[in-house]
C-alpha cells in the first residue's frame, strides 16, 4: 500500500494540505484525465484514486489471493463458482422450493382420485357447524360403495333486488359473486355432481340450461308416499332454453309463465320442491326453498336417483336428526350458563 507521502506527491499536494485541499486535487485531477483512455492515462488514473481513498480513509485492503481459488473448474475459476455463490444462493434456493411445490402440485393432481359422491348446494343457506360431517356420514351410510363424500356450499342467489336495493345475489359483493358463478359453470362443466340441493331462483338459472337429469320416473314412484307427505312434494318441469332460442316459425310457444310449465305433463321434472318437507334440514341446511336435482354428469344417475328416493322416503328420519342437533345446542348453552 502506497504511504501518505506518496500519496500527496501523486495528488502534487504538499502533505500539511488538508481533507478540503485533498477533494479539490481529486476533483481537478480527475477532469483533467478522464477523457484520455491510452494506457499510461488509465494508470495514472488508478494510483489517483488509489492516493485519494487512502487518503480519505476509503481504502480497503484486498484480501490476499488463494491460490486453489484460482484453479479452474467446468470454465470457471473456483473464485468466480465462490462467488456466483455467495450472490445466487438465495434466488436459487427459492428456484428448488418453487420446482418442488410445482412438482408436489402435479403429482397431487395426477394422483388425486374424485369422490364417490359430490353433494353441492346452491342458494343462500345457512348451515350447522356440523353440516360437512352430516351430509358426509348419511350419504355413505345410504349408498353401498361410497366411501368418500365431497360437500359443497355456493351461496348463489338471482332473485331480482328487493326494494330496499338489497344484492341480488343474496347480499354478495360483485367479486364473490363473480367467483361463485365461475365456480358453477367449471362444475357443471367438467365436474360429476352427483346431487344439487337448490334454492328456487338458482333452480330457475340453471335447470333450462341442461344441467339436471330428468327426475319424472322418480316422481312417479313417490306417489305410494303417504297423502301428508306426498302433497308437500312438488314436481318443477322446464322447458330447455333452446326450445325458446329456436322456435319453431309460426308456432307459439305454449307456456308464458313457469306455473305454465309445472302443468305440461310432456316436460320433463328436473327438480322436486320439498321446501315443506325440511327435509335437508336434517342434514344441517337451512332456507326458504330447498329443490332436489340430480347432476347430468352423474356417474350413476340411477343410483342417484334411488339415493334421492330413499331420502324422501326417510323424512321422519331427517326430522329426528334435527330435532337431535337442537337438543344439543340447547344442551350446550345451558352447561354454558
Amino acid at each position: 500500500m502506497l504511504s501518505r507521502a506518496e500519496c500527496f506527491r501523486i495528488l502534487e499536494l504538499d502533505p500539511k494540505a488538508n481533507s478540503y485541499d485533498i477533494e479539490n486535487r481529486y476533483t481537478m485531477l480527475i477532469k483533467r484525465y478522464r477523457n484520455q483512455g491510452d494506457p499510461e492515462t488509465v494508470k495514472k488514473l488508478e494510483q489517483i484514486t488509489l492516493a485519494y481513498d487512502i487518503l480519505t480513509g476509503r481504502y480497503v485492503e484486498p484480501e490476499p489471493v488463494d491460490p486453489r481459488l484460482e484453479e479452474v473448474v467446468f470454465g470457471k475459476k473456483k473464485r468466480e463458482w465462490q462467488n456466483l455463490w455467495h450472490y445466487g444462493r438465495w434466488p436459487l434456493f427459492g428456484i428448488l422450493v418453487g420446482a418442488f411445490f410445482l412438482g408436489y402440485l402435479i403429482y397431487s393432481i395426477a394422483t388425486n382420485e374424485p369422490p364417490d359422491f359430490q353433494f353441492v348446494a346452491v342458494g343462500p343457506y345457512a348451515s350447522a357447524d356440523n353440516t360437512d360431517e352430516r351430509v358426509r356420514s348419511y350419504v355413505a351410510g345410504s349408498m353401498e360403495g361410497v366411501e368418500t363424500v365431497e360437500f359443497q356450499l355456493i351461496p348463489l342467489s338471482f332473485e331480482q333486488p328487493e326494494p330496499s336495493g338489497a344484492a341480488a345475489t343474496g347480499g354478495l359483493d360483485p367479486e364473490s359473486e363473480y367467483m361463485y358463478v365461475m365456480k358453477m359453470m367449471t362444475m357443471i362443466a367438467g365436474e360429476t355432481i352427483e346431487t344439487f340441493i337448490c334454492e328456487k331462483s338458482a333452480f330457475d338459472q340453471y335447470a333450462p340450461q341442461g344441467t339436471f337429469n330428468d327426475l319424472t320416473a322418480l316422481y312417479e314412484r313417490l306417489q305410494d308416499l303417504p297423502e301428508a307427505v306426498r302433497s308437500k312434494i312438488k314436481p318443477l318441469r322446464r322447458a330447455l332454453i333452446e326450445v325458446f332460442e329456436n322456435p319453431t316459425p309460426g308456432v307459439e310457444l305454449p307456456w308464458k309463465t313457469e306455473e305454465d310449465m309445472n302443468q305440461d305433463l310432456s316436460l320433463p321434472i328436473y327438480g322436486l320442491d320439498v321446501s315443506e318437507l325440511h327435509l335437508v334440514e336434517g342434514l344441517g341446511l337451512y332456507g326458504k326453498s330447498q329443490i332436489l336435482t340430480i347432476g347430468f354428469k352423474a356417474d350413476d344417475p340411477a343410483a342417484v336417483e334411488q339415493f334421492l328416493e330413499d331420502w324422501v322416503r326417510d323424512v321422519e328420519t331427517m326430522h329426528a336428526l334435527q330435532k337431535a342437533y337442537e337438543e344439543s345446542l340447547k344442551a350446550t348453552a345451558a352447561a354454558k350458563n
